[in-house]
């Protein structure tokens, strides 16, 4: 939506203080402590009448009813632009709230940010705190024009648990592990004084949609979508709740911080996480903004560099050995190094005994110490990585034996909290239970330090950190809180480590809350584990969803991590592959996600069909595809991935198939941003097929189980090179150098590949012209002629670049 005009001002009128840009109108009734956020001309779009709301002391506080006892306006200078704002002060119950609302000249989003002071004599403890709260028992209601009913919802686990999109009022399609319904006790407020009144329980719905950190919603009908997010993850864990009834639409919807008691002593005030509010036609859009604005608020530096490594787990697990690494390592050098794979990451089963928190060499697998090991790597120019879990102390380490005061205990009770830990091909002797570490104990704190900083020392800048949520383990049902919100204990230890290893150190976080690792992480694993490669396609559906439905976090807060490509078969079933579908949705997956490529093969023993599957994606284009049908689909079939050189730019598109039938997909090249007026050529990359010359759309049949990958490119009025075999990007990586000389009819590169690869380059010829010479390295080609047009170029990689040519003639009749 255009702005309806350029100006942005503030202004008093009676009880209402007006904050205007060309986008959003912002009302504050000075005199009943609510507020209206509309968006565009009228009210069919927008907030009406929400409010501010805190849990101080066990007692809900609400600005609703109280009046603002002072307010000022002013212009303002910020990281995200300039523009107005307005702070209104209330004073409930000795609590002092003061709020901040920032509109921008150039922004259809709002900043809002909230100071709770205690003015009182005595502390006070925090519990939940509302920005923004929406009860339509209350009056307020929440409104996205008409067709609300077709609304879909973009739901953010904040961990790896499944995050994608649901249709608003769904309730009957189960979404694994975070998105089943609330307890009423959360959507409902007990208490007799009249500034905490309640829901009426019929009005709640049975469609309630929990989501950590953020959350969108996009009516399809009205083309208005709207995205409420936090930017800053400080302290508390944070949530947006929206519950939906069909005939009623959205009853209750609140974004929450969750401070958990945090204790606030007289004078003192709590910062409350700064939230981000947005209403705009194009849902993407909106995601891929707020990516945007989280990685400014925070400073975040762009990222550059994408990781490329192997990782032990899927293929070795607890039988991984010294001599398995520097097998895999022998590998790696010959075939995969010229591609920037230069890093072996050892996981779990590198450490003594398999205990957490004895992080020294298991002294059977690795009877030289991993420093030694880090000394054999580097001769091949190449890294060692560790895995290791810095929140979790084993019973049978040192560490749990001399300093019983860090660890976690349940509340309450002054027992430790703790859980069993047993692995598969784990000894049995090595069983034990595991107990959580307090980091907020500085004797904890500098623990970690010298841990890290030890094995920094062996030459390590890789670290996969896992189960980091043990560091912020939620308290019992009905007990005490552990005196240290939940995010912040993990943000804490992380600290911890960052400083350690420095800035230059990679730091996969695994198992956490996501928003707490911003400005410190890396990278997050970016699903649930993937699993080895046996035909788990419901497995596969559920985590590559949540994979591409964060495609807007990738390399705008971190890299989302994909997990290993592993094109082998079940787990120490040496030289077996899965269904070759499988691997083709699972090296399209990797390569269209745009983070780092981890292989998870024993390599040694993978069969040559695979290792050259493995090539296609390395190195990594390092551009995430969008999945284009996010908003439509149960789960994204159409992942978009824009490839831009010096000679050309086109779109790879993958269309997945996870289902046990065959499944029609219509791409919609609008859809895609593409100029509908023009034509385009389709090339199958994994058939190498050409599909013809399409306007508009193409509707393509996917295998069961399996996946389809289309080149789509405008076609022009010259030869150009349409595809090649050796990469996923078709050219984006892997030709390095690309020239169409008008005079002399001929088209030329240079492409790189390992020495030893072989491959093809498929070029596309006018009806007006013919191949009449082909040359490689200088020497004769023959190549052959596909699909009328289409010549297919065969070419060898005896040094690390191959230069080619084509010449043309005018065809007979022309």
């Amino acid at each position: 939506m255009e702005p309806r005009s350029n100006r942005t001002f503030f202004v008093q009128r009676d009880q209402d203080v007006i904050l205007e840009n060309g986008w959003l109108r912002l009302t504050y009734h000075l005199n009943r402590g609510s507020f209206d956020l509309e968006y565009g001309e009228g009210k069919d779009v927008g907030i009406i009448d929400a409010s501010f709301a805190c849990e101080v002391d066990r007692r809900w506080l609400r600005t609703r009813n109280t009046s603002a006892k002072d307010w000022q306006g002013a212009e303002f200078e910020g990281m995200l632009g300039s523009g107005v704002e307005a702070t209104f002060v209330h004073h409930i119950d000795g609590i002092e709230i003061a709020i901040v609302f920032r509109l921008y000249h150039k922004r259809s989003s709002l900043i809002m940010e909230t100071m709770l002071k205690n003015g009182g004599a005595s502390s006070t403890r925090v519990g939940d705190v509302r920005p923004i709260e929406v009860q339509l028992a209350q009056g307020s209601t929440f409104a996205l024009g008409r067709g609300l009913e077709s609304s879909k919802i973009y739901l953010e686990s904040n961990r790896l648990a499944w995050t994608g999109v649901k249709d608003l009022g769904d309730a009957d399609k189960k979404v694994p592990d975070y998105t089943d319904d609330i307890p009423e006790e959360e959507l409902t407020d007990s208490g007799s004084d009249s500034n905490e009144a309640a829901s009426s329980p019929e009005l709640i719905s049975k469609h309630l949609h929990k989501s950590g950190g953020m959350q969108l919603i996009y009516n399809p009908t009205s083309r208005i979508s709207f995205l409420a997010g936090f930017v800053t993850s400080k302290t508390a864990l944070t949530k947006v709740i929206t519950a939906y009834h069909r005939e009623k639409g959205i009853t209750e919807w609140y974004c929450t911080c969750e401070y958990e008691g945090i204790e606030i002593a007289p004078g003192e005030q709590l910062q409350v996480e700064a939230l981000y509010v947005d209403f705009r036609a194009d849902p993407f859009d909106a995601l891929e903004t707020y990516g945007d604005v989280i990685a400014t608020i925070n400073h975040l530096p762009k990222i550059e560099h994408t990781p490329l490594l192997w990782c032990s787990w899927y293929s070795h697990r607890l039988t991984i050995t010294e001599q398995a690494v520097l097998e895999n390592a022998e590998v790696v050098d010959k075939r995969f190094k010229h591609y920037g794979v230069d890093t072996l990451q050892i996981d779990y089963g590198w450490g003594f005994r398999d205990t957490p928190g004895e992080w020294t060499a298991h002294p059977e697998r690795f009877p030289h110490g991993l420093k030694w090991l880090s000394r054999k790597l580097k001769d091949r120019g190449l890294k060692l990585g560790l895995w290791l879990c810095p929140f979790l102390i084993g019973e049978q380490s040192r560490f749990f034996k001399h300093h019983p005061n860090c660890l976690l205990k349940v509340p309450g009770s002054g027992a430790l909290l703790k859980h069993s830990w047993r692995w598969n091909t784990q000894p049995r002797d090595t069983w034990q239970d595991v107990y959580h570490l307090d980091t907020t104990k500085p004797e904890s704190q500098k623990w970690l330090k010298k841990v890290f900083k030890e094995i920094s020392s062996w030459g390590v800048k890789y670290f996969k950190l896992d189960f980091l949520e043990s560091g912020s383990p939620k308290p019992p049902p009905f007990s005490d809180y552990y005196g240290c919100r939940e995010g912040e204990r993990v943000r804490v230890g992380l600290s911890a480590i960052r400083e350690a290893v420095g800035e230059d150190a990679y730091l996969l976080g695994c198992n956490l809350p996501i928003t707490h690792g911003i400005g410190i992480l890396s990278a997050i694993f970016a699903a649930l584990d993937v699993g080895n490669a046996t035909g788990n396609y419901e497995h596969l559906k559920s985590r590559m969803t949540t994979v591409i439905s964060r495609y807007w976090q990738q390399k705008r807060l971190w890299h989302n991590d994909p997990d290993v490509l592993t094109l082998s078969g079940a787990f120490l079933d040496r030289g077996t592959v899965c269904e070759i579908g499988e691997a083709r949705i699972r090296t399209t997956c990797v390569a269209l996600s745009g983070g780092p490529v981890l292989l998870g093969d024993d390599l040694p023993t993978l069969p040559e069909e695979r290792l050259r599957m493995i090539t296609l994606c390395l190195p990594a284009y390092g551009v995430t595809a969008k999945p284009i049908d996010l908003f439509r689909n149960d789960y994204p079939q159409i992942w978009d991935m824009k490839v831009e050189t010096d000679w050309g730019k086109w779109d790879v598109v993958g269309l997945f198939n996870y289902e046990e039938e065959e499944d029609s997909i219509e791409v919609r090249f609008a859809d895609l941003g593409l100029d509908t007026g023009k034509e385009y050529l389709v090339w199958e990359f994994w058939e190498e097929e050409f599909l013809g010359i399409w306007k508009t759309r193409i509707e393509v049949s996917v295998p069961v189980h399996s996946v389809k990958v289309l080149l789509i490119k405008e076609v022009p009025d010259h030869p150009v090179v349409l595809s090649t075999n050796l990469h996923m990007s078709q050219g984006g990586v892997e030709l390095r150098e690309v020239i169409w000389h008008e005079k002399a009819k001929s088209l030329g590169g240079i492409a790189t590949r390992a020495r030893g690869e072989e491959g093809a380059i498929f070029l596309y010829v006018p009806e007006d012209l013919e191949v009449s010479d082909l040359e490689v390295d200088g020497k004769k080609s023959e190549g052959k002629i596909l699909y009328d047009k289409i010549v297919k170029l065969d070419v060898s990689f005896h040094s690390e670049t191959v230069e080619w040519t084509a010449r043309l003639k005018a065809a007979k009749g022309f």
